[in-house]
């Protein structure tokens, strides 16, 4: 595992209590200074019990595991004093000192409960030196790395509620005798940490790390994929295995990104190999921060053999049983089947291809063709649609379309044209009327003679609202309709 993983509150006090990890900030109460630290800053008392910072609460729980680390900084003799505390009690002190260096015996200590605790049993070292303190608690066993040096294990039940809210800057029980021992680097973790490995690398000789330093993941391995071949195409399901993959991590196969790439957990991923070129390439694995591991020549690219198609397995089948034809996959007898074949398939192919082109709603090849043939663009479809669907439509809607001379067909042209249909006047049905309008009076007349005369009989009139936006012009709009009423039809228009 990482220094980062489990890591809920990290406080570097760079001018500030706040935790690096964004979660837990500290807030100052009195007026804690900040001096020089083992690395950047450090926070001190400046000798007041009234300086320290609140937090949290750190929401540990009752018996579960956790890590506390230190650097503490002790200029002459060890005093006592207080980092981690919890509530308040006894002469404002807190309730329970959780971790607090001693003056009675010149370590550092847990107090688990009151009159009950855990040495550390390794003093700290005066006289001007920066301590490291490290307790490391996995439920049921506290130990501890002091200056690098592993300490006294003690084991324990910890039943009381372990949610530390005070950093108390190495205060003393006792207000009347607070000792300014600067603090660093204070960190606590959910997990028991590995002293011997983890702990040691938080020592690093000495110099300690930096919440920079910790806040880096460990780079990806890779252990094995699975198939490590596939043809050129590519298209194989993968499944590659390691440690420390993480989410967001990309494939690479000879410099291809793979396909549909899945970050299972940290030790597997799934993905779909790209195309590549016959031969061993390189499969990498990089995570989102850019560390990488390549899998050198760990996967397999080969030519895909060659396959008859139908007419080429009939014409082999048409061969003679025998030694004499070699049909290896590298045999002139082979190869020229397989052309032959594969001729007779491409004509074959070509055949369903024209079946296809011969409808305008699946052709492809012939669409500008067929909107030749229907004379596309027109006054409605003034541009050729910029999709293959969209050309199958225009011209479909061409080849079925119905005509007429009825109020539903004009009614559709003149919407389609941005000019709303109001009414339709045909004069030839207009014939003479006279006498009174009460039909029970029995006086109605008709004559023969139309209304308009004969120069009427084959006029019509059409009446329609305001061009919308987006309409043909006028003149656009009337040659439209001109072109589509038969030839004998006088058209006038009046535009409301």
């Amino acid at each position: 595992m990482a220094l980062i993983d489990d890591l809920i509150a990290s406080y570097s006090f760079e001018n500030n209590g706040d935790d690096d990890t964004g979660t837990y900030d500290a807030t100052p109460a009195g007026s804690p200074v900040y001096v020089s630290g083992q690395i950047g800053q450090a926070a001190s008392n400046a000798g007041s019990a009234a300086n320290y910072f609140t937090m949290g609460p750190l929401p540990l729980g009752t018996g579960a595991a956790f890590t506390i680390e230190a650097w503490l900084y002790v200029a002459g003799s060890l005093s006592t004093g207080t980092i981690l505390g919890q509530g308040g009690g006894l002469f404002g002190a807190p309730l329970d000192y959780l971790l607090y260096s001693s003056s009675g015996t010149g370590r550092a200590h847990f107090n688990y409960a009151f009159g009950a605790g855990s040495d550390s049993g390794i003093a700290l070292v005066g006289g001007g030196n920066w301590n490291h303190i490290v307790c490391a608690y996995d439920g049921t066993t506290m130990r501890w790395l002091i200056n690098g040096v592993v300490g006294t294990p003690a084991t324990f039940a910890l039943s009381n509620p372990f949610e530390p809210d005070l950093i108390l800057l190495n205060d003393v029980a006792d207000p009347a005798f607070p000792q300014p021992h600067p603090l660093d680097m204070l960190r606590v973790w959910t997990r028991a940490l590995d002293l011997a490995t983890e702990g040691a690398d938080l020592w690093n000789g000495g110099d300690g790390l930096s919440f920079a330093e910790i806040n880096v993941l460990p780079p990806p391995t890779i252990s094995d994929v699975t198939p490590a071949t596939d043809v050129e195409a590519g298209g194989a399901a993968l499944t590659i295995t390691g440690t420390d993959f993480v989410t967001g991590a990309t494939v690479t196969i000879g410099g291809v990104p793979a396909l549909s790439v899945q970050v299972n957990s940290d030790t597997e991923i799934e993905c779909l190999a790209p195309a590549g070129f016959a031969g061993a390439r390189d499969l990498v694995v990089t995570n989102p921060d850019a560390q990488s591991d390549t899998l050198v020549g760990g996967f397999l690219y080969t030519v895909a053999p060659p396959v008859f198609t139908k007419y080429g397995q009939h014409l082999r089948n048409l061969l003679p049983p025998g030694p004499l034809w070699n049909l290896e996959g590298t045999s002139a007898t082979h190869k020229a089947l397989l052309a032959m074949g594969d001729e007779s398939q491409r004509v074959e192919d070509r055949g369903v291809d024209l079946v296809e082109e011969s409808d305008p709603r699946t052709a492809d090849e012939t669409l500008a063709d067929w909107e030749r043939a229907v004379g596309l663009p027109d006054e409605l479809v003034t541009a050729i649609p910029g999709t293959t669907a969209g050309r199958r439509v225009a011209i479909t809607s061409k080849v079925v379309a119905r005509g007429g001379q009825n109020l539903e067909f004009f009614d559709v042209l003149c919407a389609a044209a941005g000019y709303p249909l109001v009414s339709i006047t045909k004069y030839a049905n207009e014939v003479l009327r006279c006498g009174p309008t009460s039909l029970a009076a029995g006086f109605v007349f008709r004559v023969d003679d139309r209304v308009y005369g004969a120069a009427y009989a084959y006029a019509i009139l059409i009446t329609v609202d305001p061009a919308t936006t987006g309409a043909l012009t006028h003149a656009e709009f009337e040659r439209l309709i001109r072109a589509r009423v038969h030839s004998h039809i006088q058209v006038m228009f009046t535009y409301l």
